[in-house]
């Protein structure tokens, strides 16, 4: 939970650093509520998603079980799921019909 939180405060101060140079560019001069407003909305809505895809897809963002460690200081990824994938792909024939489009 403290990562989302901490993920979601980064992401609404990347927002204000946006709307900062939006404001700058085009010279909208926006006041410190509308800044404070666009902190809370940005904080919380981004802060509903990740708890949201968190808990439907089970995962973690900062999840690190599936490297593991090389015995030469490399890491490379769990590869339980690329023989099923590369099994799949030799399954598929792909048939591209190359005539004239008639639109």
């Amino acid at each position: 939970m403290y990562h989302q939180i901490i993920l979601s405060f980064i992401i609404s101060c990347i927002s204000l650093l946006a709307l900062r140079g939006y404001d700058k560019f085009n010279n909208k001069q926006y006041t410190k509520q509308v800044y404070i407003n666009q902190f809370f909305l940005i904080l919380s809505s981004s802060l509903i998603v990740l708890y949201i895809d968190n808990h439907l897809n089970n995962s973690n963002l900062l999840d690190t079980s599936t490297i593991k460690m090389n015995q030469s200081g490399g890491s490379s990824l769990n590869t339980k799921g690329k023989s099923v994938i590369n099994s799949n792909l030799e399954n598929i024939k792909m048939n591209f019909n190359t005539g004239i489009p008639n639109f």
